[in-house]
C-alpha cells in the first residue's frame, strides 16, 4: 500500500471541510485513492459546482446537459473563452470519513461500542476503558472549540490533527494524544499502537486542578457561562453550515444543546439552566438560545464583544 495514504488524511484533519476533488486526486500515485476507498477513508459525496478554469485560472459554476442518447455532459461558461466542456471526473468530490480511524482506536482499547459523534465531524466519544491502569473515558477531537470537550481527571483526548499552540484547557498535557504516530497501516488495515499511551498516562497522578461552577454560583456567573456555551455552539453551528455548502450538500442546522446538556458541561443543576434563560436580565442568553434555532441568525451570527 502506499505508505503516503495516511499523511493525506492527517493532513486534511486540519481543514475545516476536508474534501478532495477529482482534479486534485488525479495526480496522486496509481493505488493510493483506491487504497484511501477500500479502508473507507474516502467516500463519494455530491459533484462540485465549480471548477477552475485552465484558460483563465478563475472559478466558474458548472451546468449539464443530458443530451437525447441519454449521456450527460458538463460545461461552464468562461468570460474570456466562451462555453468550455468539462470533464465529469474533475468534478466528482471525496469526503474523509474519520470513522475507521476511531473505530481502530476504540478496537486498540477494547471498546465493543462504536463511537458516538459528539459534534458533527469534529468531536466524537470513544468510550470507557483501562488506560495505564486506571479507568478512563477516551475523546476524539478536531478543530475542536475546547467547550465540545468534557472536563475530568478520567478523560483522555485523542487529537485528529494537530494540537493548537494554547494547548488543551483544563486537560493534564500528557492527557491529550496526538493520533497521527500511533495509526498505521498493516495487512490492509487500519492499526492502533495503544503502548505510547499506555506509557505516556502511566506517570499521570491526577490532570491538572480546575476551577469548576459551584452548585450555588451566582445566578450572574451562570448566565455569563450558558453564554460562552450558546456562543461556541453557534460558531461551530456557522462554521457547520459553510462546510456543508462548500461540499455542495444542503445546510442542516446543529441541533441546539439541551438544557440538560448545558447543565452537565457546567456541573449545575438543570434547574439553574432553566432560571437563568427565564431570568429578565438575561436578555443576551435568550438571544443566543433562540438564535440557536434560527439558520439565517446562526449564518449571520458574529461573536459579542466584552465590554
Amino acid at each position: 500500500m502506499p505508505s503516503d495514504a495516511l499523511d493525506l488524511i492527517w493532513r486534511s484533519a486540519d481543514v475545516g471541510s476536508p474534501l478532495f476533488a477529482g482534479d486534485e486526486m488525479s495526480t496522486w500515485t496509481p493505488g493510493l485513492v483506491q487504497c484511501l476507498k477500500d479502508l473507507g477513508l474516502l467516500r463519494p459525496t455530491r459533484t462540485a459546482s465549480q471548477v477552475n478554469c485552465d484558460a483563465c485560472g478563475e472559478s466558474h459554476r458548472v451546468g449539464g446537459i443530458t443530451y437525447p442518447d441519454g449521456q450527460a455532459r458538463f460545461y461552464a461558461r468562461c468570460p474570456e473563452n466562451g462555453r468550455i466542456e468539462v470533464d465529469q471526473e474533475q468534478l466528482r468530490q471525496w469526503y474523509v470519513d474519520f470513522a475507521p480511524i476511531l473505530a481502530a482506536v476504540a478496537h486498540g482499547l477494547g471498546i465493543k461500542a462504536e463511537p458516538q459523534e459528539v459534534a458533527p465531524g469534529r468531536v466524537w466519544k470513544i468510550g470507557r476503558a483501562a488506560i495505564a491502569g486506571r479507568s478512563r473515558v477516551a475523546w476524539a477531537a478536531r478543530r475542536a472549540y475546547w467547550k465540545d470537550v468534557p472536563r475530568g481527571k478520567s478523560v483522555v483526548l485523542f487529537l485528529l490533527g494537530h494540537l493548537p499552540v494554547d494547548g488543551a484547557p483544563d486537560l493534564h498535557p500528557d492527557s491529550v494524544v496526538e493520533l497521527h504516530e500511533l495509526i498505521s497501516l498493516s495487512n490492509g488495515n487500519l492499526s492502533f499502537d495503544r503502548k505510547p499511551v499506555d506509557d505516556q498516562l502511566a506517570s499521570t497522578s491526577e490532570v491538572i486542578k480546575k476551577k469548576t461552577p459551584k452548585k450555588r454560583a451566582s445566578r450572574s456567573a451562570t448566565i455569563d457561562a450558558l453564554q460562552q456555551e450558546l456562543t461556541a455552539h453557534l460558531i461551530a453551528a456557522r462554521d457547520h453550515v459553510h462546510a456543508a455548502r462548500q461540499r455542495g450538500d444542503p445546510p442542516e442546522l446543529l441541533p441546539r444543546p439541551k438544557q440538560k446538556d448545558l447543565a452537565v458541561r457546567l456541573g449545575i443543576p438543570e434547574s439553574a439552566v432553566s432560571r437563568a434563560l427565564r431570568d429578565p436580565a438575561a436578555q443576551m442568553l435568550k438571544v443566543l438560545w433562540e438564535a440557536a434555532e434560527d439558520l439565517d441568525q446562526v449564518l449571520k451570527f458574529r461573536p459579542p464583544r466584552r465590554s
